[in-house]
């Protein structure tokens, strides 16, 4: 039988005992309920955070972070970045949904510098404002631009003209959807510091626009070598393509993930490779009660199977013709293999809120590939 483990072994164990990082492996908790779920992970951060790096939360109003962390639900995931890294940043989110490409990324980075020489924000509602699809006409309308640099602009822009519908649909999408506001004033980083947590709230709505664009952030802080954790609560997962999708299937040590979710498997729409690439090898996973069916069954196959020999023994007597000797007794014996689940569906099913199956990495225990997690109840 699996040993229960306690709260703070169940921290311990998250972390690689040959890595000396200070930061956990990839982690997926799901099932059980909201508060069981965020309370683990509140004291995976204080561990992170206390081991001297910085933590990124995105969830969906969830209150106990809001608590503990503010809530940044008008969160600008363009502060703090050069023009070069916001161009690039819409350009990532749009390029599938609206194909934005190379061309729309030029005609970004032309708003942005003509919106230097206005002095004006640079902030993702004054950017989402720009007279995108007549951006030419703007240019030579507006009298603050000296008449040269005017030409200039134009002709830099006349080649990519095609693709200002493009952009200017994206960025009436990103008005509709993401959460705007002017900044009061030009930020210099927005990456938190050693020691500190940032929480983005994205709203309890599933708004894909906008957390797209959070996660595009994430992923330049990635491409950029900083080393944090990264924390996503029930985040939608829109398809393989989408930069939610590749920042959940993310294996990097440097800056690791752990996601939360009420039911992981309903998240994927029960789309077993979505489900396999996100969750890959060697992470933790901490599975709590699931009421569905088909995911309890998603997660049981998660913790694999053995083969378990059975051996039947049948035993009877023989009488011969014509004697009056009783018959001599007889055994037959058959000796058969199957298939049978380390935990079976039901089992996650009926667990209570407060126990979990665990793994925790590469596990090498064929006769035990699971532990059993009893979580201590708060007041």
């Amino acid at each position: 039988m699996a040993k229960a483990n306690t709260q703070m072994n169940l921290i311990d164990a998250l972390f690689s005992p040959a890595s000396r990082s200070g930061l956990p492996r990839k982690t997926v908790i799901s099932g059980s309920i909201n508060g069981v779920r965020t309370d683990l992970v509140k004291r995976l951060i204080a561990r992170v955070v206390g081991n001297g790096f910085p933590v990124i939360v995105v969830h969906r109003a969830n209150r106990k972070f809001i608590e503990a962390y503010g809530s940044n639900s008008a969160f600008d995931p363009t502060s703090g970045l050069s023009d070069d890294e916001v161009a690039s940043l819409f350009m990532e989110v749009g390029k599938s949904a609206y194909g934005l490409s190379t061309e729309s990324k030029a005609i970004v980075s032309i708003g942005l510098e003509v919106m230097r020489i206005l002095s004006m924000k640079c902030d993702l509602k004054s950017i989402c404002g720009l007279p995108w699809e007549t951006i030419s006409e703007f240019i030579f309308n507006t009298n603050e631009i000296p008449n040269e640099r005017k030409l200039s602009l134009i002709r830099r822009i006349e080649p990519f003209s095609i693709q200002t519908p493009a952009v200017a649909a994206f960025f009436t999408e990103i008005s509709v959807h993401a959460p705007l506001q002017n900044n009061s004033g030009e930020s210099d980083s927005v990456f938190p510091t050693s020691n500190t947590v940032l929480s983005i709230d994205i709203g309890s709505d599933v708004n894909t626009m906008y957390t797209e664009l959070v996660l595009a952030m994430i992923k330049l802080f990635k491409e950029k070598g900083r080393q944090f954790l990264t924390v996503l609560d029930s985040l939608p997962i829109p398809n393989e393509h989408s930069i939610s999708y590749s920042i959940h299937k993310s294996t990097d040590t440097r800056t690791p993930v752990v996601i939360m979710s009420p039911d992981l498997a309903q998240t994927l729409a029960g789309k077993t490779a979505l489900f396999s690439d996100v969750i890959g090898s060697g992470i933790n996973a901490i599975v709590f009660s699931h009421s569905a069916g088909m995911s309890a069954e998603v997660w049981s196959n998660f913790f694999g199977e053995f083969y378990y020999r059975r051996k039947d023994v049948l035993i009877g007597e023989s009488r011969e013709k014509f004697t009056i000797l009783k018959g001599s007794e007889q055994k037959s014996v058959t000796e058969t293999e199957e298939r049978r689940r380390y935990i079976p569906p039901e089992k996650i099913m009926l667990l209570d809120p407060m126990t979990a199956f665990a793994r925790f990495g590469q596990t090498t225990d064929v006769d035990q590939p699971f532990e059993i997690v009893q979580l201590e109840k708060r007041q």
